[in-house]
């Protein structure tokens, strides 16, 4: 399932009489651009003829777990999927523009972004310059300090801050990977993290 793009079921649900959309048949599946244990990542055109967003590039995740809904602690109950509903939007935070559920599989939809800083690093090197430019490094870490506050103030904390999950489109940085982060608690005047769900162990971090 994830060498190959997803694709639209053989038999797909009838609403009133007539075939209902399926989230498949929203995109173009153009390039496989990573794969983990939990996930394949795809660039993915929008199919929307006529519409403003017709052909524009997404980053689509395919994940691996099936999640049929009937549990209210799946995967949409996962921290990734939370911290979507309680970061507001913020332009050094990646956005996610569409999540969808369909026959089992989910899918997360968010902006596109044509690099990241692990390769920008080692583009560098490959071209003999040593390291990346002062300016570009100043730039990285001024937005990636902006989207780690932003965060925080809504109570949450990245735990896998690295060059691969800084994201860069036309020079602008965003912070993705928040499937590893936690949320602060707060209880009296202690601050407690909460370990996400993916973690087998219950225990609580104090401040």
């Amino acid at each position: 399932m994830a060498s190959t793009a997803p694709r639209r079921p053989k038999q797909t649900p009838i609403v009133n009489g007539t075939t209902a959309p399926m989230f498949l048949d929203e995109f173009e599946f153009v390039k496989r651009l990573g794969e983990g244990a939990f996930a394949t990542v795809w660039a993915a055109r929008r199919k929307d003829p006529g519409g403003a967003n017709h052909g524009k590039l997404y980053a689509v995740k395919h994940l691996k777990q099936r999640d049929d809904g009937a549990d209210a602690a799946g995967l949409l109950g996962t921290p990734e999927f939370r911290s979507l509903k309680s970061i507001a939007r913020h332009p050094h935070v990646l956005r996610a523009v569409q999540v969808a559920r369909e026959r089992g599989q989910v899918f997360l939809v968010t902006e596109w972004c044509d690099d990241d800083l692990l390769s920008i690093v080692e583009k560098a090197r490959e071209r003999g310059f040593g390291r990346v430019p002062d300016d570009v490094t100043r730039a990285a870490i001024s937005h990636l300090t902006q989207a780690l506050a932003h965060c925080h103030d809504s109570r949450w904390i990245h735990r896998d801050v690295k060059p691969e999950n800084i994201l860069v489109r036309e020079g602008v940085a965003k912070a993705r990977g928040l499937w590893r982060g936690v949320r602060v608690r707060q209880r009296g005047e202690t601050r407690h993290l909460q370990g996400h769900e993916m973690v087998q162990s219950a225990r609580a971090v104090h401040l």
